[in-house]
């Protein structure tokens, strides 16, 4: 007997709307705006090409089950696994791993399997037919670690050990939370810096000192070892918005050099230290590894080189060019100066609502600029209080004729 699973009638009508309205207003932009340069179709119809394959997948997409195999087929392909060559399932929060016991096999993966119609038929078919792999493999690791001499000399005293080194990986990830959106709402530079730069070398030091039991991630499905990277990434992320709000660089051509080398040192760390070997989630890792490290490392280069300047100003004068407001998430002020150096292009800036409305275009704008303590150009602003005069007064800002 064979069984279909198709994506849900709801799943198709909300992947539907969501794709074909992609495709309505990207063709609208190509109609109505056509562009100059031709070269620049590509880069609408791209987009218009994707969502046109994710709507056909949407309708090709199925499971299906026979007596002897399943095939998982999508628009670009199908695969298919006899029964008697499937070593196991792991069936995860969005995703379905069907492993082959001959390695010469690929893999069959289910993901999104929730929009599968019957979906929970399909897993429970899957869990009372097949080996439960995550779970085979916790129960290898648990075994190892209360046998492994170094977590202490009795079962016990081990499994106390694994206890403790959950606790602190929790503990550490809701700090790390907790402390994100609290300087989120309370803006304090200090301490977002310190927070930033010396909660992730801790989350390192906790790794190093935990005898392998707390990793970069965790797999809690088929693994004991307790994962770090959510305290660790919201403390990386909290530095991040700092460098980026509170500080005008003028040029980044000195930071990059040191933003690189402090990359490559903060991946080797967490690599040397947290990488969790489990098959599966190794390169998913590495590429989070080496985003944070960019992160960290491009966010501390900048706080470290404004934060800590102490150089002497030098001062500026230019006016308002242009001013808008930008929305998403809420109203976002934007103002526009005009160069005040040779050679350079109309500078942008943020301001508060309230600076934005008291400083129109034309008004003055007091300029610092400062070396950096790591000798990257950088700029503080000040907005003049008093408004331009406005013209037609017989005070000089009158237009004369051509």
């Amino acid at each position: 007997m064979e069984h279909e699973y198709k994506v849900g009638v709801f799943s198709k009508i909300l992947y539907g709307l969501l794709t074909g309205g992609m495709i309505v207003f990207f063709s609208y932009l190509i109609i109505s705006k056509p562009p100059h340069d031709s070269s620049l179709y590509v880069f609408i119809l791209i987009p218009i090409l994707v969502c046109l394959c994710v709507l056909i997948n949407i309708f090709k997409s199925k499971v299906t089950v026979t007596e002897t195999s399943i095939t998982r087929a999508r628009l670009f392909y199908s695969k298919t696994l006899k029964f008697d060559n499937i070593k196991g399932v792991r069936i995860e929060s969005k995703i379905i791993i069907i492993e082959p016991i001959d390695v010469s096999y690929s893999r069959i993966n289910i993901s999104n399997y929730d929009d599968l119609a019957k979906s929970e038929e399909l897993t429970k078919w899957l869990r009372e037919k097949f080996t439960d792999l995550d779970k085979v493999d916790l129960e290898k690791e648990k075994e190892a670690l209360l046998n492994d001499n170094s977590l202490g000399y009795t079962p016990e005293e081990r499994e106390a050990k694994i206890s403790k080194m959950r606790q602190i990986a929790v503990a550490y990830n809701i700090w790390g939370l907790v402390m994100c959106f609290i300087l989120i709402f309370v803006r304090n530079s200090s301490v977002s810096f310190w927070t930033g730069a010396l909660y992730p070398l801790l989350g390192i030091a906790i790794m190093r000192f935990s005898n392998g039991l707390i990793k970069f991630v965790g797999a809690s499905q088929r693994s004991l070892h307790m994962g770090i990277i959510l305290g660790l990434t919201m403390s990386v992320i909290n530095v991040f918005i700092l460098a980026i709000a509170e500080y005008e660089v003028l040029s980044f051509a000195n930071a990059w050099p040191i933003v690189a080398g402090v990359t490559v040192a903060l991946f080797i760390l967490l690599y040397s230290t947290g990488i969790n070997k489990i098959k599966g989630v190794a390169k998913g890792q590495i590429a989070a590894m080496v985003v944070i490290s960019f992160l960290y490392g491009f966010a501390n280069t900048i706080v470290v080189n404004c934060f800590f300047d102490r150089s002497t100003p030098t001062n500026f004068t230019t006016t308002v060019a242009d001013e808008y407001i930008s929305s998403g998430k809420g109203a976002h002020y934007h103002l526009k100066l005009n160069p005040w150096l040779p050679g350079q292009n109309i500078r942008e800036v943020d301001v508060s609502e309230k600076s934005y409305y008291k400083t129109p275009v034309g008004s003055a704008v007091f300029i610092y600029g400062k070396k950096g303590l790591l000798n990257i150009p950088w700029f503080d602003f000040e907005l003049d209080p008093t408004p331009p005069v406005p013209a037609g007064l017989n005070n000089g800002n009158s237009p004369t004729p051509r």
